[in-house]
C-alpha cells in the first residue's frame, strides 16, 4: 500500500497537467487514518466546469486515469456537482493537496459552506425525520 505522501505527490503531478482543475482534496479513510489494504482513495476536485462538455464522461475518464496512476480503486467526486453535505464534509475533514487558483477555491468554498450553514437546520430536520420513520415502519 502506498503511503499518503506518495499518493499525494503522484496526484499533485497529475493534476498540474490538467488546466481545468482548480483544487483537489483527499478525504475519507485515507485522511482519517482508517485506511485498510482494500480501501479506495477518496478524491474531490473543484474544476472549471465551463471547460467540460459532459461532466459524467469527464468524471468517468478521470477516475479511470486515477485508478491506473495509483494502482488502486478511487472514488472521484466533482465538488461543483456534489450535494452540500458532501461538499461540507470534504471542506471540513478533507486535506487540500493541490491548488492552482486559491481565490477561486476560497470563493467556492465560502459559497458552499455559506449555503450549507443556511440549510443545515433543514438537513438535520430531514435526517431526524427519516431516521424516525425508518424506526417506525422499517425499510421494507
Amino acid at each position: 500500500m502506498k503511503s499518503r505522501l506518495e499518493v499525494t505527490e503522484k496526484l499533485k503531478k497529475y493534476f498540474a497537467t490538467k488546466p481545468e482543475i482548480y483544487s483537489a482534496y483527499l478525504f475519507g479513510s485515507v485522511v482519517e487514518k482508517k485506511q485498510r489494504k482494500d480501501s479506495d482513495i477518496d478524491i474531490a476536485l473543484f474544476i472549471n466546469d465551463k471547460k467540460i462538455k459532459n461532466p459524467l464522461l469527464y468524471r468517468m475518464k478521470l477516475n479511470t486515469d486515477l485508478m491506473e496512476l495509483l494502482k488502486r480503486k478511487t472514488d472521484l467526486v466533482i465538488l461543483n456537482f456534489a450535494n452540500l453535505l458532501l461538499r461540507a464534509q470534504v471542506f471540513e475533514k478533507g486535506q487540500l493537496i493541490y491548488e492552482k487558483d486559491e481565490n477561486k477555491r476560497a470563493l467556492f468554498q465560502a459559497y458552499s459552506m455559506g449555503l450549507y450553514y443556511d440549510y443545515k437546520k433543514y438537513l438535520g430536520f430531514h435526517s431526524r425525520h427519516l431516521k424516525k420513520k425508518i424506526k417506525e415502519v422499517g425499510l421494507g
